[in-house]
């Protein structure tokens, strides 16, 4: 759905133009995590499902739904309220019950 790398000394971000909604908005912050959180290149070296994409889906999931909304309401509150499919919701809680953030 996306891809970052290094040109020119630049970090460039990609996203699938078919991309809507959601969907987009989760490429664009999972491939942020990826210039944040990893060397350049890395990703290309990993297969999906790797903890490098884990990193940068759990990066992507936090930037989504900040702490204070997930403490306030409850997961179908936050589906409904965002428009955000349940699963996504439910891995935010998931990574703020294994790691407390």
């Amino acid at each position: 759905a996306g891809a970052s790398f290094k040109r020119q000394g630049h970090n460039v971000i990609w996203i699938n133009e078919r991309l809507r909604g959601t969907a987009r908005m989760f490429a664009s912050f999972h491939e942020l995590g990826h210039v944040i959180l990893h060397p350049p290149g890395i990703q290309f070296f990993h297969a999906y499902g790797s903890i490098v994409d884990d990193e940068a889906n759990a990066f992507a999931a936090c930037a989504m739904i900040p702490l204070p909304v997930l403490l306030r309401f409850g997961v179908t509150e936050i589906a409904e309220n965002y428009d955000y499919p349940l699963s996504l919701v439910a891995e935010r809680l998931r990574i703020y019950d294994r790691w407390g953030f």
